[in-house]
């Protein structure tokens, strides 16, 4: 055998046998790697959807709560009020309603689903539907239904909450929301392509869809192209999984489908994607290993640069980065490098998947709200300070004609922080301040220690204002509950409430608003605390209750 032979045959057998067996040993663990890759993208948007979903069960079982809580609410379940009292209460579920655009109309029921009260546009259900959602919601404090679909083809999904008295059910606040929602939520999902996105009921019917070119209203396959998806998605126990992941084939195509349940509630969200159309694939292996086998004789220490540069440390760099984003939740986390292959192809697909994960933690209302409010508000009360209140309140008395405005001074505030420590007295201003948003929905601020201010211009509010502040009163004597002394504490507020009613020759200074509406507090602290005086700004008649 010539040398040139025994070299080619030293070099095929030493050489290039062992670096292609180890290139292949290597490709699959990356593959493996790559998978690892894919399923920690995809939960990244599977959690992040789910987050805003809970966020929103949240909000709406806090604003049934506030329905609950409301005297006239239990009375009337009870069934010993007068018609005025009846109609004060629709009026006040009707003002409620106009403050959240995604709801259609709430309405009050009886323990045996029997209806009490409504808003406007309330239309009846059949009583067997409304009894189906009160066996859903024994044992539980919030749920919102499946889909239920109108005469008019119109579709709504009802949140249930629990009315209850000494631990006993009088009745229910049911609300009707409209199935787009989420929509209202969140922007669309820029997924990848070939991969959607689900939120059914429990009867497998839509309520929210996408895939990669935006909102969709029908499911992307057949029902009989679906059919082995089906069939593994019945194999799995939801009650002891209620979120993981499932393999299948749709047409030929292997896909995975990550899923979770969604609380308080008979949804389940799918996030589904095909494989194929993001793994590099054999076509991809077979070119690196002709490449390997070209250059392995001649530049083998430039094909290992190659291979550790173009490869192995770019979905090591991948890993890492979703590795620390989903330790840190630092969602302006990218991958740096830049490489023209289809590596870096996947690159640029990891990128956008972040950036999308990034828009949905930061873009939605909420956020942009709270970052806006970083400089407006009080940092411990999270309400306006005294000077974005001042600013506000000046850039409207003289716009509007008819307005109020109150000031609140928590009573005995000193008592709390001697007998209980600063930090309890922290959580009460915390309290308050909500409990001010929440009943109100207008301008709150913090003029200072235990010191509040509103501004109401809702013409409902302005006419019930007396209702309005008898309630706030009552959800405050109701208490706030200290779970580290496990008391009740009852919180009494002294309130002065100026109304403005004004023509527009006539002009209101701020800071006159401001003092009237201090003294009329100081007014009520004299006589007894606990109260409120209404005074009027031009006028200055008197009116209030202890």
């Amino acid at each position: 055998m010539k040398i040139k032979e025994k070299a080619y045959y030293f070099t095929l057998t030493f050489f290039v046998l062992p670096l292609l067996l180890v290139s292949f040993w290597v490709m699959y663990a990356e593959k493996n790697k790559y998978e690892e890759l894919l399923d920690k993208s995809m939960e990244i948007i599977n959690d992040d959807q789910m987050k805003i979903i809970e966020s929103f069960s949240e909000s709406e079982k806090k604003h049934s709560e506030i329905i609950s809580v409301l005297g006239k609410t239990k009375r009337c379940l009870k069934g010993n009020v007068s018609e005025k009292e009846r109609q004060n209460l629709k009026a006040f579920l009707s003002s409620h309603l106009k403050i959240f655009n995604y709801k259609k109309s709430i309405a009050i029921v009886d323990a045996k689903g029997n209806i009490v009260s409504a808003s406007e546009g309330y239309e009846h259900y059949d009583k067997q539907t409304v009894e189906k959602w009160i066996e859903c919601i024994q044992g539980k404090e919030f749920f919102i239904s499946d889909v239920v679909e109108k005469k008019d083809g119109e579709k709504f999904l009802v949140s249930i909450y629990p009315i209850k008295e000494n631990e006993k059910v009088l009745g229910y606040v049911l609300s009707e929301i409209y199935t787009d929602f989420y929509s209202k939520l969140a922007e669309a999902p820029d997924l990848w392509e070939s991969s959607t996105f689900y939120i059914v009921d429990s009867n497998e019917v839509l309520i929210s869809a996408y895939n990669s070119k935006g909102k969709i209203k029908n499911y992307v396959t057949k029902k009989d192209e679906r059919k082995q998806f089906g069939l593994v998605k019945a194999q799995i126990d939801f009650e002891k999984n209620p979120k993981g992941d499932f393999e299948y084939e749709v047409l030929g195509k292997k896909y995975v489908t990550f899923y979770s349940d969604v609380n308080n509630t008979k949804w389940r969200l799918f996030l589904s994607i095909d494989k194929a159309a993001y793994n590099p694939g054999e076509k991809f292996h077979n070119s690196l290993m002709m490449i390997i086998i070209l250059i392995c004789i001649v530049f083998f220490v430039a094909i290992t640069k190659f291979f550790e540069s173009y490869i192995i440390k770019p979905i090591n760099t991948i890993i890492n980065v979703l590795g620390e984003l989903q330790k840190s939740k630092n969602y302006a986390l990218r991958i740096p490098l830049k490489v023209k292959n289809e590596m870096g192809i996947l690159i640029q697909e990891v990128n956008e998947l972040i950036s999308f994960a990034e828009c949905e933690h930061t873009k939605s209302e909420e956020d942009k709200q709270i970052l806006k409010e970083k400089s407006e508000t009080d940092s411990l009360t999270q309400v306006l300070n005294r000077e974005t209140f001042r600013s506000y309140c000046e850039s409207r008395i003289n716009r509007l004609t008819e307005y109020i405005v109150l000031f609140i001074d928590v009573d005995d505030f000193k008592a709390f922080n001697t007998k209980y420590g600063h930090l309890l007295g922290d959580h009460i201003l915390i309290f308050v301040a909500q409990v001010l948003k929440d009943i109100t929905g207008e301008v709150v601020g913090r003029a200072g220690g235990d010191e509040f201010v509103v501004f109401i211009e809702n013409e409902t509010m302005v006419k019930e204002i007396e209702s309005t502040l008898q309630y706030i009163q009552d959800v405050l004597n109701k208490g706030f509950y200290d779970e580290k002394t496990g008391k009740q504490m009852s919180v009494k507020l002294s309130i002065g409430a100026t109304y403005v009613k004004r023509t527009k020759e006539e002009i209101v200074n701020f800071e006159n608003l401001i003092e009237m509406s201090d003294a009329a507090m100081y007014t009520m602290k004299k006589r007894q605390k606990g109260g409120y005086v209404l005074v009027r700004y031009f006028d200055k008649q008197e009116k209030g209750e202890e």
